[in-house]
């Protein structure tokens, strides 16, 4: 991944992997850590990875979910469809 971290969520979509969210630092909430907003996605065909819109509000312990090839936390097109872009996070 572009940025370690821990208490990430992570989705497969079309021989992608999203990671999504997460915490830096301690793998524990005691003041040494930081969620993040960052979304990335690891293209297995490639083995590159690649920053892609993150989310509007940093967290950690995402949960993720597909349905119909998509998901709402992790696939950038889906966020910028409902009106979100690069520019407004």
């Amino acid at each position: 991944m572009l940025t370690a971290r821990n208490h990430h969520g992570a989705s497969l979509i079309d021989g992608k992997i999203y990671v999504v969210g997460g915490r830096i630092g301690s793998t524990f909430i005691i003041g040494l850590s930081n969620n993040v907003s960052t979304n990335e996605v690891y293209d297995i065909g490639k083995n590159t990875w690649a920053a892609v819109l993150g989310m509007p509000t940093p967290r950690s312990g995402v949960g993720t979910a597909v349905l119909n090839g998509r998901s709402p936390s992790a696939d950038p097109m889906w966020q910028e469809a409902a009106g979100r872009t690069r520019e407004s996070t």
